[in-house]
């Protein structure tokens, strides 16, 4: 399966505009009224309008007509995912590593208003890490069960007064497969990782920044799956005026997943 996303992303911070919603009624003979019942918010059977928390309901209807097989695309499909204010553009978030995130903003409920139909659900916006200071760097290794071991590195900063820059690679091997509580081996659960990230910014003026960024990911689990993905992005931002700025971003990725026919669970 090979997914690829090409766009351009444009953010402008101005007010939010309220989305208006519109009510078609049509008078019949009688009335049928049709109660919606959800558990997870009290652990219970509750009717929708009385449960004292915010819960979006995705209904089997809403599912049938979306193209999504996985749930992590039913999911994605309505709530959209970001990644530094433009669309994440990789169906599967398990290639999104954890390693050069800054922050993740979590916004809860509809939001189709400001970002379209995919964000019905809400919104996620994952921040990377963009050290424009002094320099800074880290390097981890580790060690695990099952024949485990991990390398990340990663150093940013400025490079005098308009450069900056951060770059991180990391690799991860899992060589054995796992055991189970009765000593059995779980077949095709052996796995590795390779990431790799790299920024370049500069300062075009007093309060404009462009910044170019790219990132690559390599999952394989032997015998059963590979998958492949990357992403390059460019971007400016800077002030209009006092209270407004603009975004622009044109980015591409591309995500490629092959799976194999003697896979054993």
């Amino acid at each position: 399966m090979k997914k690829c996303y090409l766009a351009l992303f444009l953010c402008l911070a101005l007010p939010p505009v309220p989305a208006q919603s519109a009510e078609n009624t049509a008078q019949t003979g009688f009335t049928v009224s049709l109660v919606e019942i959800v558990v997870t918010a009290a652990r219970s059977e509750t009717k929708l309008k009385e449960v004292p928390a915010k819960v979006e309901l995705i209904t089997g209807e809403d599912i049938q007509g979306t193209v999504g097989r996985t749930l992590t695309e039913q999911l994605k499909r309505h709530s959209l995912v970001l990644i530094n204010c433009r669309p994440a553009g990789a169906p599967n978030l398990a290639t999104i590593l954890s390693d050069n995130i800054e922050r993740i903003e979590i916004l809860k409920g509809p939001a189709s208003s400001l970002y379209g139909g995919e964000a019905m659900g809400g919104v996620v916006h994952i921040i990377s890490k963009m050290n424009t200071e002094a320099l800074t760097g880290m390097v981890e290794l580790g060690l695990g069960s099952f024949s485990t071991n991990f390398q990340k590195a990663a150093l940013g900063g400025g490079l005098g007064d308009i450069f900056d820059f951060d770059i991180s690679a990391g690799r991860y091997d899992q060589i054995d497969n796992f055991k189970m509580g009765d000593g059995d081996t779980r077949a095709n659960t052996n796995y590795r990782t390779r990431n790799g990230e790299l920024r370049l910014g500069a300062d075009i003026g007093s309060t404009w920044k462009v910044d170019l960024k790219g990132d690559t990911f390599d999952g394989e689990t032997t015998g059963a799956k590979d998958m492949d993905r990357y992403g390059v992005d460019l971007k400016v931002a800077g002030n209009l005026s006092t209270n407004n700025t603009l975004s622009l971003t044109a980015y591409k990725t591309n995500e490629q997943s092959e799976s194999y026919n003697n896979y054993i669970g």
